[in-house]
């Protein structure tokens, strides 16, 4: 009889080199019809029998990862491989899905993959695969330097097909570090029960030298991971990706906190009874008074003026920012929002803030945006007022440009109050046409801008 040991050897050593990178870990594979014990959900929008959209919980696979060192998430893949019966391929699912989690919020992939601690990542399961009985799911997590991956049901991984395989025994080309962590993150306590905590998200530079000032951003984010990712890497479509550029060309740190609904959004405060006013305004004033301690905080921490800020939201993170901004303008040197629906009521000192705030003729609050205006402007705010045509409750390419040229002649003093005390033309924010200031008279004082230069009044008029 012929021995075979050489054989079997080889086959040992083939089996050991598929077992995957060493830096990253599944520590398992599961398959859930509805929550896991943890209580997550995964959650699709489907129209019902009459055409409804609905959110419908789906079955899942929840893969438990780790990695040895703190791995950025858009530096790493996890895909989850579907196959039948006979290991033939059927689908993949190329990332993570949402998923609703306890006291976390909604994401996908953590921000970072913290070293050795465990992430859990959730994969929908496609129709097509229910279609099969006694299916298969293949697990893939890591990077190009190589992977690790775990069936959901045991089996040889060798005899299955699925594209990054190559990455199974690759070494990496150089030692992995942890990644640089650039995001400071301060949680504060604050004293209302519709919001116990706010946590403020801050890189203290963005170009290695020292801040000369700060740029506040309130953004719209379904939890803090979602809010660390756009921070580290926004899309170049986005308005954080250009808000960072500018901050980055003038010195500038970056705070950041995400909005909540603290109030009504579709009433203005003269809209709500006094009862309902009052307990929306001091639940918010509480937030806001955590708001102040914590922007301390980090100014003192990393040098950085609590004054003079440049302030930004959109939507329900403009209505939020608005509101911090009525409650202390003493931080602020301009506010821009773009299409908040509602509105606080202005405060004396507002007035010492430069305002532009940007929305659409079919939005929601155009109205009551109108009436704001107004109030701020017998106020004696210097504040600029846009209602784009056709414009309903959207981002807006032309608004978004603007703003940022109105924050830079916030920033570099080409802009100050002054000027709007003495404009040289007036727009009309009915008809979307401007005058020189000596026939502003025929526009009705409730549709008048101040447009205190000609180089903003031609950029208002365009956008």
């Amino acid at each position: 009889m012929k021995k075979r040991y050489p054989i079997v050897v080889f086959i040992f050593l083939f089996c050991l080199s598929l077992r995957g990178d060493e830096f990253f870990e599944i520590k398992s594979v599961k398959f859930y019809k509805e929550e896991n014990p943890s209580g997550v959900e995964v959650t699709k929008i489907v129209e019902d029998e009459e055409g409804k959209r609905v959110l419908v919980r789906q079955e899942f696979i929840e893969v438990r990862v780790s990695a040895k060192k703190r791995t950025r998430f858009d530096s790493v893949f996890a895909k989850v491989y579907f196959y039948d019966s006979n290991r033939k391929y059927l689908i993949a699912a190329d990332a993570p899905d949402i998923a609703t989690r306890l006291g976390k919020g909604k994401y996908s992939l953590p921000a970072f993959f913290d070293g050795g601690k465990t992430e859990s990542l959730f994969f929908i399961v496609p129709e097509e695969v229910n279609k099969h009985k006694n299916w298969n799911a293949l697990a893939v997590f890591g990077d190009y330097n190589g992977i690790t991956a775990k069936f959901l049901t045991e089996d040889s991984i060798a005899k299955y097909s699925f594209s990054e395989k190559y990455y199974l025994n690759r070494k990496p080309k150089s030692k992995r570090v942890d990644a640089l962590n650039p995001i400071v993150e301060h949680v504060i306590k604050t004293s209302t029960e519709v919001q116990p905590t706010l946590t403020l998200l801050c890189r203290p530079s963005l170009n290695g030298k020292q801040s000369k000032g700060v740029f506040a951003v309130c953004l719209l984010a379904n939890s803090v991971e979602d809010m660390k990712k756009n921070i580290l890497s926004p899309p170049e479509w986005g308005e954080l990706y250009h808000i960072m550029e500018f901050a980055r060309k003038h010195d500038l740190a970056l705070l950041c906190w995400g909005a909540r609904r603290l109030w009504d959004p579709s009433r203005n405060w003269d809209e709500q009874s006094k009862e309902e006013y009052k307990k929306y305004d001091d639940n918010f004033d509480k937030v806001a008074k955590a708001w102040r301690r914590g922007v301390d905080k980090l100014c003192e921490e990393y040098k950085l003026p609590n004054n003079k800020f440049l302030l930004w939201g959109t939507s329900a993170a403009a209505q939020y920012a608005m509101r911090i901004a009525i409650r202390y303008p003493e931080y602020f040197n301009s506010v821009c929002l773009h299409i908040p629906s509602s509105f606080d009521k202005p405060s004396e000192g507002g007035r010492n803030i430069l305002w532009c705030i940007t929305t659409g003729e079919r939005e929601s609050g155009y109205s009551r945006s109108i009436k704001f205006f107004n109030v701020c402007k017998s106020l004696g705010y210097p504040i600029i007022y846009k209602a784009i045509p056709g414009l309903g409750h959207s981002s807006h390419r032309g608004a978004r440009e603007f703003a940022i040229d109105f924050c830079e002649y916030a920033y570099t003093s080409k802009l100050t109050k002054e000027q709007f005390t003495n404009s040289q033309y007036y727009g009309d924010l009915v008809h979307q046409i401007y005058y020189p200031t000596a026939n502003a008279g025929k526009i009705p004082e409730p549709f008048k801008v101040n447009l205190p230069t000609k180089e903003i009044a031609e950029k208002w008029k365009g956008m």
